[in-house]
């Protein structure tokens, strides 16, 4: 199809992708492959943007169709490869004391004639984050942010009164400002941005970030006046300017993705919508499409809002990954998600008590990063399972962890289809699911290739563990099981969705 699609991220595109990043990126390789031109929108600032780029581009994760395109390098003129020296920033400075704090050792506090004038602080890769300059008072003057490379690329100015900022200005790889913002310090929001050229010329003024993205939008990234034009947007923001420019332009289709569940807690049909969700439903019937990643989210939809000929359902696609070396352990149990209380870890750590009382050399292994990290450490001592399960951090490939392991848990209160599920199946790693909205009824076969047992039943989540663990011949039969879900959700069913919905909408 002679089309161009771009995809407009809600966050950054990191260079070791997860969750929302990687599906965005499975699904542009996807079309890059049936030579369908995609770019990937980014808007919200970051300061290791190249670095990221750079990496995704290097390590071959990015087809020669796909590009990434980051609006404030593009406001700033930035566009080429970064080739700048690397500055490397020592705590210690000439004339200056530096003391390394107690807890966090990537922190500083920096004196100079006795006096506490800096405070900087590292990433866990060594290359400094921010530092803040303080006046002798021990009031904040300042916050400098800074790249992977060393130079500065934002300065928040703070107003002595709140400690917030109330001036931002943004710099350009030459270190000149390219973006000037104020904020309103009662509300936090910003109420004006003057856009500098490369020479330092005004060249636009905008109210506030969305008016930015707009003129960004219209006069950097929508130029082909002569073809037809798709932006998907993940999730439903911004829906006024992209509705205002759909209008605008003659050649675009708007097309909104949800990659979550859309109701609040319980998170089952009847509750609220989510706050953040409420003014996109109510204008439902206003666009021209609206894609959700499983069957039953979609009939819920339309069940609540009607516009049934405008939802529709396209799940991520399963990668067919083959493994290398797969020596799978029979009694090693993972997961993988963010440690966070909505993926409910600790239901998994709980059902391992049961679970190694009668299989004690039975293993749970937790990937993962996130605020729930030292809640799940304490309840692991608790219980007395450090022998037993282990908090593994993040990991970089996850189907190494999937193709030596022999269960995987998903007891979430919620997903949009989960991804992490899907890859655990293509790897022959039989999941266990609670049965949530979205994704376990519409990817696993009860008892065929994955169990699915009732949300928040921990008591049935150690049974289940515990049933497979013991039945070495039915997890190896699930196994093969699983592994066909790269035939029931493949990368060629994804790709003819997709065009098959522009081609609907194009009519």
């Amino acid at each position: 199809m002679d089309c161009k699609v771009y995809m407009l991220m809600f966050g950054g595109m990191p260079a070791r992708p997860t969750g929302l990043a990687t599906s965005v990126l499975r699904r542009s390789n996807a079309f890059s492959k049936k030579n369908i031109k995609n770019d990937i929108l980014v808007y919200e600032w970051y300061n290791n943007y190249d670095e990221s780029i750079n990496h995704l581009e290097d390590t071959n994760q990015l087809e020669p169709n796909s590009k990434i395109r980051y609006m404030y390098n593009e406001l700033a003129n930035d566009m080429q490869r970064d080739d700048r020296v690397k500055i490397v920033h020592s705590p210690e400075e000439d004339g200056w004391v530096a003391i390394q704090d107690n807890v966090k050792k990537n922190v500083y506090r920096c004196y100079k004639d006795g006096l506490y004038l800096k405070f900087k602080w590292y990433s866990e890769e060594g290359h400094l984050l921010f530092i803040d300059h303080l006046l002798p008072n021990f009031t904040r003057e300042k916050r400098e942010w800074f790249d992977s490379k060393g130079y500065v690329r934002k300065v928040e100015y703070m107003d002595y009164q709140t400690n917030a900022p109330i001036r931002v200005l943004f710099f350009n790889k030459k270190g000149n400002c390219f973006l000037s913002l104020s904020k309103n310090l009662k509300t936090n929001m910003t109420n004006q941005i003057i856009y500098f050229d490369e020479n330092g010329a005004f060249k636009a003024k905008f109210n506030n970030e969305k008016e930015m993205l707009s003129y960004w939008l219209l006069n950097y990234v929508f130029t082909e006046n002569n073809k037809q034009m798709f932006l998907i947007s993940e999730y439903g923001f911004n829906r006024i300017q992209l509705q205002n420019i759909e209008n605008k332009l003659g050649n675009l289709k708007v097309i909104y993705t949800l990659h979550n569940n859309h109701f609040a807690a319980p998170y089952v049909v009847g509750s609220l919508i989510r706050k953040e969700h409420t003014d996109f439903f109510n204008h439902i019937h206003d666009y021209s499409a609206v894609v959700c990643l499983t069957e039953e989210q979609k009939t819920d939809i339309i069940s609540q809002f009607g516009s049934g000929e405008k939802v529709f359902a396209i799940p991520h696609h399963a990668p067919k990954v083959k493994g290398t070396d797969i020596q799978r352990d029979p009694y090693t149990v993972v997961s993988v998600a963010r440690y966070e209380k909505v993926k409910n870890q600790d239901h998994a750590i709980k059902a391992f008590k049961k679970v190694t009382e009668q299989i004690p050399q039975a293993k749970l292994e937790l990937y993962g990063r996130g605020s729930q990290e030292e809640h799940l450490k304490t309840l692991i001592k608790e219980l007395d399972l450090e022998k037993n399960v282990t908090l593994k951090g993040f990991s970089e490939n996850v189907y190494d962890v999937f193709y030596k392991s022999a269960l995987s848990l998903v007891p979430s209160d919620y997903e949009g289809i989960c991804l992490s599920l899907m890859e655990s199946m293509s790897a022959g790693c039989v999941p266990i699911a609670y049965n949530f909205k979205y994704g376990p009824r519409d990817i696993i076969s009860n008892d065929i290739d994955g169990k699915i047992v009732e949300r928040g039943d921990i008591e049935r989540l150690s049974e289940a563990i515990i049933e497979l663990l013991s039945d070495h011949n039915k997890r190896e039969q699930m196994s093969i099981e699983a592994t066909k879900i790269t035939d029931k959700f493949s990368e060629e069913r994804l790709v003819s969705d997709w065009i098959n919905l522009f081609k609907s909408i194009s009519k």
